[in-house]
């Protein structure tokens, strides 16, 4: 079921807007650098393409069974992180398209740490975990079953993550902090107010 709800999701799913259809008319003075990774069933089954950002030289790198929103880059640009329609943390190689399995992680978010060393992921038992890029190694960082801890987004030095909970403690869903191993937790908002569905740390 999981597999044919992934696979009408089929046009692109993309990490990276290049502004087509909004009516911009700015040209940059300089080329934007980087790949852009998507979705795409252009040869009939969904699967993982990289482009330039012009839409220049597009490049299939394998078959897309994921659930929508677990794709993102490592930092240095030369993997991509997803979850496959199977539950499982896969590695795709941006250059030749290997692909690998981490770990078994059924999740619904992703986010890769700017060291490179780890992805966290808010799974569908409503926890935070870290898995270990080179153990497969998970950890539950949250392990509250009474809370919904979820979206988490890593601090530029990695040291930190925010993510978004809601549950009996605090009131209503709020923006929370913590620390990479679970601790410290801070609620950062404390109102009966939704602040939810999106927490995202800035690069700088």
């Amino acid at each position: 079921m999981v597999k044919q709800i992934i696979y009408s999701f089929t046009t692109l799913v993309l990490l990276l807007l290049l502004g087509a259809g909004s009516g911009c008319t700015h040209v940059p003075t300089h080329a934007p650098s980087g790949k852009i990774a998507f979705t795409s069933d252009r040869e009939g089954a969904p699967s993982i393409y990289i482009m330039s950002p012009d839409g220049s030289n597009p490049i299939k790198l394998g078959s897309w069974f994921g659930i929508p929103n677990t794709f993102c880059w490592a930092p240095d640009g030369e993997r991509i992180a997803f979850i496959d329609g199977d539950g499982w943390l896969c590695l795709v190689t941006a250059d030749d398209g290997s692909l690998s399995k981490l770990a078994e992680i059924p999740s619904y978010s992703i986010s890769w740490s700017p060291d490179g060393g780890k992805i966290a992921a808010g799974c569908f038992d409503y926890d935070i975990y870290a898995i270990g890029i080179g153990t497969g190694e998970l950890q539950n960082l949250t392990n509250t079953p009474d809370i919904v801890e979820s979206l988490p987004s890593w601090s530029p030095d990695s040291q930190k993550i925010v993510f978004t909970t809601s549950g009996p403690h605090p009131t209503g869903k709020n923006i929370c902090i913590m620390d990479t191993d679970g601790s410290n937790v801070i609620n950062l908002t404390n109102t009966p107010d939704i602040d939810d569905y999106l927490a995202i740390w800035s690069p700088q």
